[in-house]
């Protein structure tokens, strides 16, 4: 008995091992780069850029305004405060898509049979390719020292846009942005 419980107990542990690595499988990849100069010791506050480039000229688009709660939520978290008059650094966000296309072909073969007696006998297979159409997005966040006017930091997250993820918006930019924060020194 104790042999099927220990067992069932190992088996359920690998189930919930696999649905873990899997869940993080699905996740975006994140990157990121620090100037090593930089002194991050000494930044109390920030602000954003304005405009932000993911704002559509001089309206601020629902996406900055996600991005902009996320991370004030973010850095408030670190002990750093919003002072858009006199920031010790700026933030900025990129986002962008790219559509990728996709194509694999199984190939086409051709096979003969050769039997004895007059009947012979020959085979074609042919496999039309499968296209696939993803879309890439990447969000990045720009640290950058506004006396030196130069980006001191930068994150990015890369994942494939599904239509869950746009569904739930609201939920993807603070998902994001944390992961892509998680590294920020």
């Amino acid at each position: 008995m104790k042999n099927q419980t220990t067992a069932g107990l190992r088996l359920v542990f690998a189930s919930v091992l696999a649905a873990l690595l899997t869940a993080c499988a699905s996740g975006p990849s994140i990157h990121t780069n620090a100037d090593p100069t930089a002194d991050f010791m000494s930044v109390n506050t920030f602000g954003f850029m304005q405009p932000l480039s993911t704002d559509s000229g001089n309206v601020q688009s629902l996406l900055s305004t996600q991005l902009i709660a996320a991370t004030t939520d973010e850095l408030g978290k670190r002990g750093w405060r919003l002072d858009q008059d006199n920031p010790d650094v700026i933030i900025n966000f990129l986002f962008e898509t790219q559509e990728q296309i996709r194509t694999r072909n199984t190939g086409a073969s051709v096979s003969t049979m050769h039997r004895s007696g007059r009947y012979g006998g020959w085979g074609a297979t042919m496999s039309t390719p499968t296209i696939e159409q993803t879309t890439q997005g990447a969000l990045s966040i720009d640290v950058i020292d506004p006396s030196q006017n130069r980006m001191i930091w930068e994150g990015t997250a890369t994942n494939r846009v599904t239509d869950r993820l746009r569904e739930n918006q609201a939920e993807t930019v603070r998902t994001f942005v944390a992961a892509i924060l998680a590294d920020f020194p």
